[in-house]
C-alpha cells in the first residue's frame, strides 16, 4: 500500500517512497508497491517536499528509504523489480 506524505512528521519507523510526478521508473514501480501487502510506503513528491527529500539525502529518483528510531537505516535507488523490492524489505 502506498500513502501520499501529508506534509506532517514522518513516523518514526517508516518505509519512504521518493517520487517526482515525471519519473518514469517510478510510474512503474508505483503499481508494485500498490500490489506489497502489510507493507505500507509513505509517498514523498520531491518537487512538493524538497527540504525533505534533501534531509534523506535523494538526489535521484525513486527512492526508497527505510527509517527505524526515526534514522535511515536503509536505502534502495532507482527502478527495482518486484523480486528485487521483496528481497530489500526482507532483508
Amino acid at each position: 500500500m502506498v500513502k501520499i506524505y501529508d506534509g506532517k512528521d514522518v513516523p518514526p519507523d517508516a518505509l519512504l517512497y521518493f517520487t517526482t510526478p515525471t519519473c518514469k521508473p517510478c510510474k512503474s514501480m508505483a503499481p508494485i508497491l500498490e500490489s506489497l501487502e502489510n507493507v505500507t510506503f509513505l509517498k514523498v513528491d520531491c518537487e512538493q517536499n524538497a527540504v525533505l527529500a534533501s534531509a534523506y539525502t535523494i538526489y535521484t529518483v525513486p527512492a526508497l528509504v527505510r527509517l527505524r528510531g526515526g534514522r535511515p537505516v536503509e536505502s534502495m535507488f532507482g527502478g527495482k523489480t518486484r523480486e528485487q523490492i521483496v528481497a530489500w524489505l526482507e532483508e
